[in-house]
């Protein structure tokens, strides 16, 4: 067991050194602390396009499509994985900006009970309907101001 842990340890360290020069301590009335607290509670104008991606799921697939993150903010102290560490890197690689914070102010503004040490500020893409390639037999859904990320399921089930 002892191993292990300092496997995780060795990679947490790894994966913060590499990105040493990006990292910036955010506290409680840190402004793009407060800006993740109005997005998460949908209290954000929406004029930028930015949306907050939470959790480990949600990163992997900002990974895998590409997406542009804004900014990472992160509590080291949450993630336990190696799984999460490595989805961590990736995305802290991408990101113009770390914000590291304490445990405490990550559950301030989680929107989960148990969460996982990994918030990031995305900016919604803009597509141009003439640069989509659609099959011929494509069903398109078209969402436009939704108060709730959580309404874009209810709309897909």
């Amino acid at each position: 067991m002892r191993g292990l842990i300092t496997m995780h340890a060795d990679l947490k360290q790894k994966i913060f050194a590499r990105n040493k020069g990006k990292l910036k301590f955010a506290g409680w009335q840190h402004p793009v602390i407060r800006l993740v607290r109005k997005i998460m509670n949908n209290d954000h104008d929406g004029s930028e396009r930015l949306v907050a991606a939470e959790g480990l799921w949600a990163h992997i697939k900002l990974i895998e499509t590409g997406m542009d993150i804004r900014c990472v903010v992160i509590c080291p102290d949450l993630l336990y994985s190696d799984e999460a560490l490595e989805v961590a890197g990736k995305c802290m690689d991408k990101a113009a900006d770390i914000y590291v914070v304490s445990p405490k102010i990550f559950g301030r503004i989680s929107d989960r009970d148990g969460p996982d040490g990994l918030v990031s500020l995305i900016r919604l893409p803009v597509w141009q309907t003439d640069g989509l390639q659609l099959r011929e037999d494509a069903f398109i859904a078209v969402l436009d101001g939704l108060e709730n990320p959580g309404n874009i399921g209810t709309i897909l089930r």
